[in-house]
């Protein structure tokens, strides 16, 4: 065979190698960016998925609820509702020491209600841990850890939680809360805050 022809399958192959290097080279860069984006915009949301089903599925799963979210118009909430909704927490968070069943209980509807006035999807309880994740993942993530507690005191499966437990549950929810108010933290902060580090009295 003419020694041409090999010289030129070489520098052919080369060409070849030297494309797929540029191609998987922008890949590894494209998916290296989705990566860092994901974990600045969701923080645990992101590892949480992550850990459940695998990196591509997580930054599939958490493009997709961008693009959906993204396109829903949430409402301010007006004056009148919002000193509603205050007094509300703050009855919860008064409640807190001497009844934290009942309070998470109220927590959770209130925080349901809050995103519904707002206009964020709350068919589901997954719609609300999105949409609260596309805001703040690691308050995503409390929150549905303090939302687990919740469904397991509801359904008496929560004997080992401890008093810890509860308090970081409805610091979470507190969290929540706020985050989907969508208004700074109030000098009502220093109440629920405090009563983390008090002896919590379990519902009877």
């Amino acid at each position: 065979m003419d020694p041409w022809v090999y010289v030129v399958v070489a520098v052919g192959a080369a060409l070849v190698l030297s494309i797929l290097g540029v191609a998987y080279g922008r890949h590894r860069a494209r998916r290296s960016s989705e990566r860092a984006t994901a974990r600045n915009r969701f923080g645990s949301e992101y590892d949480r998925l992550v850990d459940e089903i695998g990196e591509k599925k997580a930054l599939e799963q958490l493009r997709h609820r961008h693009e959906r979210l993204t396109d829903v118009k949430t409402d301010r909430i007006g004056p009148d509702d919002r000193q509603a909704f205050t007094e509300t927490w703050e009855s919860i968070q008064h409640d807190f020491l001497d009844a934290p069943t009942d309070a998470l209980r109220r927590a959770d509807i209130l925080v349901a209600d809050v995103m519904r006035a707002r206009n964020y999807p709350v068919g589901s309880i997954e719609d609300r841990f999105s949409a609260i994740a596309l805001e703040d993942g690691d308050t995503s993530v409390a929150v549905r850890r303090a939302h687990e507690l919740f469904v397991a005191v509801e359904t008496d499966e929560a004997e080992e939680a401890t008093d810890a437990d509860f308090r970081e549950a409805i610091l979470a929810y507190k969290k929540a809360f706020e985050l989907m108010l969508d208004r700074p933290k109030s000098d009502a902060k220093a109440r629920v805050d405090r009563a983390a580090t008090e002896p919590v009295h379990r519902d009877d």
